[in-house]
Parts: C-alpha cells; structure tokens; sequence
C-alpha cells in the first residue's frame, strides 16, 4: 500500500516537525489540533489544520498526543471506529509498550511505532518499531513513506 496521506494527531513541538516532514517529501499531510487558531503557521501549501479527524480516511495516522496511554486507547478507538480496516495507525510513543496499545484495537496487524527523534523535521532519525502482530505489507509501506 503506497502511503500519499498523511494526518498527524497532535499539534505539540513534535506533531508539528512530523507534519513538516511528510510535506517535504510531497504527502497531502493534515494536522488535527484540539485548537487550530493556536497553531503557528506552516510554510508549505500541502498541509492543512483540523480540529478533528478527517472526513475521508487517510492512508496513514500518526498519534503524537501526550503520553497517557487512556489517552491513546481512546484515540486508537476513534481512528478504527471512523475509518474500519483502512488507514496504517502508529505511534509516536517513546514510553509506552507497543503491545498495551495495539492489545485494544480490531485490527493490530496495521499498528505499528514510528518514533522520531527531537527536532523531528531537523534530525532526520526515525525508530520504526514492529509490534509483534504488525504485518509485513504494513511495515514496508511505513518504511517507504518515511
């Protein structure tokens, strides 16, 4: 599956650099923002702001929202009930067990972790971490993307 969309959740210090660099590499790349009128603006005419999830789902989400993982359940929970089997779903976690997060969700095999480094669109280090039920077509599409 070839990854041309992207939506960030998140709009801290990371999911921002993320956003920045998805849209240098030419991804329609969306930011979702509890409060969008407080995100400063981006440089780049591929990136839009949402203060929730896309109509359309994309073909790839990164969850960048704090590290509470009730947080990042309900956020999962979200994701699948909207858009069923479609879009790659990772995280941006450092902290927390890959597995605790995807033990919760439908379909485990399409989640995967993408950790960035700090700054995320100035250092370009990536930790691509397979969760044990993540299927292969998922994990070389993340690969490819990034």
């Amino acid at each position: 599956m070839e990854i041309c969309t992207a939506v960030i959740v998140g709009s801290g210090t990371m999911g921002r650099g993320i956003v920045n660099t998805f849209a240098r590499g030419g991804h329609d790349v969306t930011l979702v923002s509890r409060d969008p009128s407080k995100v400063p603006p981006f440089d780049r005419d591929n990136i839009r702001i949402l203060d929730g999830l896309p109509d359309l789902a994309p073909d790839f989400i990164i969850e960048s929202v704090p590290e509470d993982i009730d947080l990042k359940h309900a956020l999962i929970a979200e994701i699948e009930a909207r858009y069923g089997d479609h879009p790659i779903i990772a995280t941006n976690t450092s902290a927390l067990p890959l597995e605790d997060m995807a033990a919760r969700m439908a379909n485990p095999g399409r989640f995967i972790g993408v950790h960035y480094m700090q700054p995320a669109d100035a250092l370009p280090l990536v930790e691509v971490i397979r969760a044990a039920g993540t299927r292969d077509d998922v994990l070389d599409s993340v690969r490819a993307a990034l």
